[in-house]
């Protein structure tokens, strides 16, 4: 189904890049457990990249974890999309989502919250180069690496 709905996907894109004064760099937040971001994802990163090579690739990518997994083809589905990511993204974090949902159930103010109550859209202030520079100490491929560290009460 990714390959059928790409292409609209792709219009929205152009046309949200072409409002741009100066578009720099693409982010992506997607799942590589689930059929949707693990393969329409990485087939949209990779037309992204495509269309657009010279504008940097940023993916925040959510691992599957096998304690909160709903299906057993999670693992599959991310080790088959991985390559995808090399090949046409500059910079992936890669998101536990064992650790996210034990963060979230911390964090958020009610039991029933939703993962739509923790978000907070800000503009990216810094340019591409820059925040790559930031992140990344060595140039050419790099391998970055999110971590948790274990929050203290009454931080």
């Amino acid at each position: 189904e990714g390959a059928e709905l790409v292409d609209s996907v792709l219009d929205v894109v152009r046309k949200e890049a072409e409002a741009c004064d100066r578009l720099q760099a693409f982010q992506l937040t997607h799942s590589l457990g689930g059929g949707t971001g693990s393969g329409m994802g990485t087939l949209l990163i990779s037309k992204i990249r495509e269309e657009f090579p010279d504008r940097m690739m940023a993916t925040f990518s959510v691992v599957p974890s096998p304690k909160v997994s709903d299906t057993v083809v999670e693992p599959y589905n991310a080790t088959l999309s991985v390559h995808q990511l090399v090949e046409n993204s500059d910079e992936t974090f890669c998101i536990d989502n064992e650790a996210l949902c034990a963060s979230s159930r911390h964090l958020l103010p009610h039991p029933q919250a939703h993962v739509a109550d923790a978000r907070r859209p800000q503009p990216a202030r810094l340019g591409r180069h820059e925040r790559h520079h930031d992140l990344a100490a060595f140039p050419g491929p790099a391998e970055l690496r999110s971590a948790q560290a274990r929050r203290q009460h009454g931080s």
